[in-house]
């Protein structure tokens, strides 16, 4: 059951969580730093104790960056049991053929 929607920031492909919709996600545990790349808004909302546990996309560390910033541990699944494509259209390597 979702409890909330947090940040992301446009594309997903930055080191920090902001968006022109929203403005910018800071670290819960020190509100003049970032809470880290494209889930750094999942990582503030775990870390903030809001939610146990939140879901985000890792292509190049945007699960485990934003949850080291929040001093929590983000997991990124063995590479061969989760899809690997990026969920961004932005991805540098190219698409599967349909």
């Amino acid at each position: 059951m979702p409890l909330g929607k947090t940040t992301p920031p446009e594309f997903g492909w930055k080191g920090i969580t902001d968006s022109p919709l929203c403005g910018p996600t800071n670290n819960p545990w020190d509100p003049s730093k970032t809470a880290g790349g494209s889930s750094g808004g999942s990582a503030a909302a775990v870390s903030a104790g809001m939610a146990p546990m939140a879901l985000g996309t890792d292509a190049g560390g945007s699960i485990r960056i934003p949850a080291g910033f929040c001093g929590i541990v983000g997991h990124k699944p063995t590479f061969s049991e989760v899809p690997h494509w990026p969920a961004s259209p932005l991805a540098p390597w190219p698409t599967p053929a349909r």
